[in-house]
């Protein structure tokens, strides 16, 4: 999932680095994604969430912080696209798992957009 995220269009429009759970560093103020496993089901269908944070610079408008509207837009639209049609890796059929969530980061002075992969893998070795 990393290597597919990180090779995708949202992969190359961000300004930063695609990173995995806890791996991000914690002073960067970089557009990066982080992305990380978050539930799943080992059955003969594998079924789970992954997760998938974009971190992106607020705003700032008389001293307040506030959503780039466009640029958060324009990133969600590119999560979409990657997952348009049941994308694919590697056996896996990846779709969206609800609509994206913009929130506002205190820790990193960010605005993150929230989104969820649900994924389904047949395992014919079950």
């Amino acid at each position: 999932m990393y290597q597919f995220v990180k090779a995708s269009a949202l992969g190359k429009a961000i300004g930063g680095d695609v990173y995995r759970r806890n791996k991000r560093p914690s002073e960067s103020r970089d557009e990066d994604i982080v992305l990380w496993h978050s539930a799943g089901i080992d059955d003969q269908i594998q079924t789970g969430i992954v997760r998938l944070n974009i971190y992106t610079a607020p705003n700032v408008r008389d001293n307040t912080n506030t959503n780039d509207e466009a640029r958060c837009g324009a990133l969600e639209r590119l999560f979409y696209d990657m997952l348009d049609g049941g994308a694919t890796v590697t056996g896996y059929s990846l779709r969206t798992d609800g609509s994206p969530r913009v929130d506002y980061d205190p820790d990193t002075k960010q605005f993150v957009i929230a989104c969820r992969i649900r994924y389904q893998y047949l395992n014919l070795d079950y």
